[in-house]
């Protein structure tokens, strides 16, 4: 299965990248779509936003923004059902952390959704807070060093 990640660099990359949130966040996980998407979700932005392709076919999407140092925070990284499963997350946590040496970024930190907690635990991220709710999810900060 031949697998990509691109930078998101038009309206069109970044409207596949919306879709797949509202598909997965949305409508799989009901999250209102009023605060789904926001005022990060522009292109040339603060936040940089990448595609995943499974055989050319959008199938994952995740966001980065600075968080100040040489921190770099993950945000609303998913998949779509279909991909899941596949090796597609830690092929995108492997393709991030490549991108973080190459900009000087020492750490990636992310909020992660309770149920998942595990994949990222296997990918080398370490739990930092308590347990706290967002958007009606639970959640907990997780960080890893590069």
């Amino acid at each position: 299965m031949k697998s990509e990640i691109i930078i998101v660099k038009n309206q069109s990359e970044l409207d596949d990248c919306i879709k797949i949130r509202r598909e997965v966040f949305v409508r799989e996980q009901n999250i209102p779509a009023d605060i789904e998407t926001d005022g990060y979700d522009i292109l040339n932005g603060e936040c940089v936003h990448f595609l995943i392709l499974c055989e050319g076919v959008p199938s994952g999407t995740f966001r980065c923004r600075h968080e100040g140092g040489k921190s770099l925070k993950l945000q609303r990284f998913c998949l779509l059902p279909q991909f899941r499963c596949k090796g597609l997350g830690k092929f995108a946590l492997e393709y991030l952390e490549n991108y973080c040496r190459e900009f000087s970024f020492e750490e990636i930190v992310l909020d992660s959704q309770y149920p998942v907690i595990g994949f990222y635990e296997k990918c080398g991220f370490v739990t930092f807070s308590d347990v706290f709710e967002e958007a009606g999810i639970l959640h907990v900060k997780m960080k890893r060093i590069i």
